[in-house]
């Protein structure tokens, strides 16, 4: 189904706090566990040509991206996972 998906970013360094916000259009389709969220980054997040996947579970969020900045990151509850994530 069609998402209209609003996310919001927060940093805090030096005691200042800097919120950025991307509203954009995506797809959510329920899995057998949980949720798939997808969307195309836009230049507006310096990713343009790449495709961001969320995989969210009970107790687990797997992010894939493909494309021009490939990467995955798992974040999971009570676990610890090597990756690498560029920033």
């Amino acid at each position: 189904m069609n998402a209209l998906i609003k996310i919001v970013g927060t940093q805090t360094a030096d005691g200042e706090e800097d919120v950025i916000e991307l509203t954009t259009n995506g797809t959510l389709e329920p899995t057998a566990d949980g949720w798939k969220l997808c969307y195309n980054e836009t230049e507006a997040t310096g990713m343009q040509g790449t495709v961001t996947q969320l995989d969210i579970s009970e107790g687990r969020l797997m992010l894939m991206r493909s494309g021009t900045h490939p990467s995955m990151l798992i974040l999971e509850q009570n676990r610890r996972h090597h990756c690498t994530y560029p920033t």
